[in-house]
């Protein structure tokens, strides 16, 4: 029943700004909140992964001013000058589904510049750790070597890369993020079904 939907719609949007208001008024700009103590957390990003995180449900739920104050925050230069120097200790992995994928989902819904400015900003950074002969990305933005990578790696770093060549016009990013995929099922650990 519609009146049915309405109930819950009206409740899972008041359970994001309740979710939203601690966030904000305890850590904003920070990558999260920790939920007993409230206390600002910072976890290896430095890129206010929560903040980022969120655009998209922001958006869908209607909480439009919370939006707009986050989308300020992105388009911040500073915010810009950390994505282009994200910390040696962040997971590129975690970054690129996170913070690069936040930001083109808000894009994706908003229709808003900034976001794929952003985007490109972090964008330049996975690209530049992205193994030009496999396509696979190391563990962290210092390096390291990561063994037999995971699927998921490959195929977020994929899908996220393609999206940013069709919103940001150039096609570096899909060139390298095609070898990704085939490049995992040729290893050996991928004749053994193991993905770490």
């Amino acid at each position: 029943p519609p009146a049915e939907l309405a109930k819950r719609r009206e409740f899972i949007r008041e359970a994001v700004r309740h979710a939203w208001e601690g966030y904000s008024t305890k850590a904003f700009g920070r990558d999260s909140v920790a939920p007993v103590s409230g206390r600002p957390v910072s976890s290896g990003f430095d890129m206010a992964v929560t903040l980022v995180d969120s655009l998209d449900t922001l958006w869908l739920v209607d909480l439009k001013d919370e939006f707009r104050k986050a989308r300020d925050f992105v388009a911040d230069d500073a915010f810009g000058a950390k994505l282009r120097k994200p910390p040696a200790s962040a997971s590129v992995f975690e970054t690129c589904i996170r913070v690069l994928g936040g930001l083109l989902g808000a894009y994706e819904l908003s229709r808003d510049p900034i976001f794929v400015q952003r985007a490109v900003d972090i964008g330049d950074e996975i690209y530049k750790r992205v193994d030009r002969q496999t396509g696979v990305v190391p563990p962290s933005f210092g390096g390291g070597a990561g063994g037999c990578p995971s699927l998921a790696h490959a195929g977020t770093t994929q899908l996220e890369l393609l999206y940013l060549s069709r919103v940001s016009g150039d096609r570096k990013y899909a060139a390298v993020a095609r070898k990704s995929c085939p490049s995992v099922l040729t290893l050996p650990c991928a004749s053994r079904g193991r993905h770490r």
